[in-house]
């Protein structure tokens, strides 16, 4: 018997959480016209910002934050993860209890290691920089609510390997949102003033 996730979608949003995020370029085009597929038997979306694996592709490969509400997680596919592995420690539960684990003062990863929650973190943020929500089930495409690109260049890019953007998607680059928004350059500020330990807590954590 599975938990119910009613209540879920609200909880993050009286968290602050605006958006869940999943990156992608390549198969951005196809994504637009029919969805999102699992992959591997999920689909794999992060809260409010990029987890750490997700920023390194995106920052070296130039992909796209694919945002959708973050009332999806009242779906009953929806299940909730501190971490990436699918390792038991942090095997995906569903649930409120499940999705309030993620935003604890401390949290336990993949290799049991624990991560305690810096006092700085905003509210919207989990306490585990790889927490995720994991989708079963596909998504159509009128659930993507918007497209954020890392800069102009990335755009001309995709454009020029996968065709114009559909009128009606709604996209912006990163630097055209506040700086509480943004996707990429929230995690290079984060890069800029910790140098690489941000780098090794997350290999620490795997």
């Amino acid at each position: 018997m599975r938990f119910s996730n009613r209540e879920c979608g609200e909880y993050l949003i009286q968290r602050g959480v605006t958006r869940l995020h999943i990156t992608k370029f390549a198969t951005l085009g196809n994504i637009l016209k029919t969805g999102l597929h699992p992959i591997s038997g999920r689909i794999h979306f992060s809260i409010q910002y990029p987890n750490v694996p997700l920023f390194a592709k995106a920052i070296s490969r130039g992909y796209v934050a694919v945002l959708v509400s973050p009332l999806l997680v009242d779906r009953s596919d929806a299940d909730f993860t501190p971490s990436t592995s699918i390792r038991p420690r942090a095997l995906p539960l569903p649930g409120i209890y499940s999705l309030k684990s993620l935003f604890h003062d401390e949290v336990i990863v993949s290799t049991g290691r624990k991560v305690r929650r810096q006092a700085s973190r905003p509210a919207n943020m989990p306490t585990s920089l790889m927490a995720e929500v994991l989708f079963r089930d596909g998504i159509p495409p009128h659930e993507i609510r918007s497209l954020v690109f890392p800069r102009l260049e990335s755009v001309i890019r995709y454009e020029s390997v996968c065709g114009v953007i559909p009128v009606g998607i709604s996209w912006k680059t990163d630097e055209e949102l506040v700086p509480e928004d943004q996707v990429f350059s929230f995690w290079r500020d984060i890069r800029d003033a910790q140098g690489f330990d941000w780098i090794h807590q997350f290999l620490d954590a795997r």
